[in-house]
């Protein structure tokens, strides 16, 4: 079964520099904009399932989590002090289509909806 593109977010409400949780299909996910760039990670730290929404700090590509000050790059998921642990990372795009079809991804993908041509809420 091929999986499919599932509505996150309009991307006028990820503001750069700052992340959203999103829960697409109940999966915790964080979307981060930095700089321009987005980057789709799971939203639970991998010691505790801290939450990096609620009180994760984002400095530079660096997020730190509130429980235990651990620091992990938002750009690769690994954890700066012992790579070999990562968070999962999440394929996704970027589109101006509201109906999106995926082809052949292997993991959970997520879609940011560029701009809402009917102003519907979409789950």
């Amino acid at each position: 079964m091929k999986p499919e593109w599932v509505y996150a977010i309009e991307e006028s409400k990820l503001p750069d520099n700052d992340m959203v949780a999103v829960y697409p299909k109940g999966l915790q996910v964080l979307l981060i904009k930095k700089s321009g760039n987005i980057y789709a990670l799971s939203n639970k730290f991998t010691h505790m399932a801290c939450s990096l929404a609620s009180g994760g700090v984002l400095e530079d590509h660096t997020l730190k989590c509130s429980c235990h000050d651990w620091k992990y790059d938002i750009r690769t998921g690994e954890f700066l002090n012992a790579t070999e642990i990562k968070l999962q990372l999440y394929d996704f795009k970027v589109t101006e289509e509201e109906d999106i079809a995926a082809s052949e991804i292997i993991m959970p993908i997520i879609y940011v909806l560029r701009h809402s041509k009917t102003g519907e809420v979409h789950e």
